[in-house]
Order: C-alpha cells, then sequence, then structure tokens
C-alpha cells in the first residue's frame, strides 16, 4: 500500500489474528517498485485503476495463485473482469452495489 497508515493497520490486524510470519508488509506503489509475484495478491482499488493497471498487477500473481479484488462498484464489474482476460472468475461477492472477486490464473 502507498499510506503508511494502511500498513500499520493491516500489520496490527495480522498480529491479533495471529497471520502466519510470511506474510510480508511494505508502503510501495507497485507501478513503481513492483513486488515479487505472491501466491495471493489483493488489490482493493477502483474499478478504474484495476482496469488500467491490470497490465501489472496480473504478472503479480504466481501460477496457481489467486487474486482477489475489490473496491469497485456493480457497474464496474464488466470492466474489471474483461482486464483480467487471463484470469478465471471464481467467486464474486457483493455487499449493497460493491463487488469483490476471486480470479485465479489460466493454466
Amino acid at each position: 500500500d502507498v499510506d503508511k497508515d494502511a500498513i500499520d493497520s493491516a500489520e496490527t490486524s495480522a498480529r491479533l489474528n495471529t497471520l502466519p510470519d510470511t506474510i510480508t508488509f511494505e508502503v510501495s506503489d507497485f507501478r513503481q517498485r513492483p513486488p515479487q509475484p505472491a501466491d495471493i495478491v489483493l488489490a482493493n482499488l477502483t474499478g478504474g485503476m484495476l482496469t488500467s493497471s491490470a497490465g501489472a498487477i496480473a504478472p503479480l500473481v504466481r501460477p496457481g495463485g489467486q487474486l482477489i479484488l475489490s473496491g469497485f462498484d456493480h457497474t464496474e464489474v464488466d470492466g474489471v473482469v474483461a482486464a483480467f482476460p487471463a484470469f478465471s472468475e471464481q467467486r464474486r461477492l457483493s455487499e449493497d452495489n460493491w463487488i469483490a472477486l476471486e480470479l485465479t490464473p489460466l493454466s
């Protein structure tokens, strides 16, 4: 995340929920300094940001991994899904008008 407060909150949550030590949190912008590919990639961004950054986000997911996308509304879902053609939709969740997708890379 680019927001230190968001990272601090995530670290606190990880400690409270006794998550594995293998989770790494850092203040960074994936567009300027991409992290290493991971088994699970979470992207809580607007639909516009997801679609415009899909080319930078997709390679961050290891083969067999998961991509969780959220932070966009129901009017943006088709564009977001279309921006990730190398992925298969496994699950779609909604709350009010907000959408979250679980995607996996196509083999």
